[in-house]
């Protein structure tokens, strides 16, 4: 679990920020499936310390879901809320995204724009994207 008790960051913002990152990963395939939804529920609780049920993460789901057709848009709004967090609480909401992206081993051209896209709204430079993009592979890979 990431610490980030010792910024001003605001748990359940970036709480949200981390679900809205998975559920953009999890929906490019227009499909949420019962393994995504434990995974979101997993990573969320490793990277924050925050239990969320299935129902929860499912009602989120579809929300963006019915929300999201605005596509690069909509997203770019959605994530402009969480540009005021710390680096490293912006690095975690990524990472979260990254972990679900790798979860199944392959990472293919359009999930790795998808992230590229992720880390712009965020307003993470190239640099940030690519050391935080080597750390989950390198605890993927563990």
């Amino acid at each position: 679990m990431s610490d980030v008790s010792g910024t001003h960051d605001d748990q359940a913002t970036l709480v949200s920020g981390a679900l809205t990152s998975m559920h953009l990963m999890a929906a490019a395939d227009r499909y949420l499936s019962e393994e995504e939804v434990h995974l979101i529920a997993d990573l969320l609780y490793k990277t924050t310390g925050e239990e969320v049920g299935p129902e929860a993460i499912i009602a989120m789901s579809r929300e963006i879901d019915e929300q999201s057709t605005g596509g690069a848009v909509f997203w770019q709004a959605a994530f402009e809320p969480y540009r005021k967090l710390s680096l490293d609480a912006r690095g975690i909401i990524l990472k979260c995204a990254m972990m679900v992206a790798l979860s199944d081993g392959d990472f293919h051209d359009e999930e790795k724009r998808t992230l590229g896209d992720l880390a712009g709204w965020l307003g993470l430079s190239m640099d940030e994207f690519n050391a935080i993009l080597t750390t989950v592979e390198n605890e993927m890979g563990d």
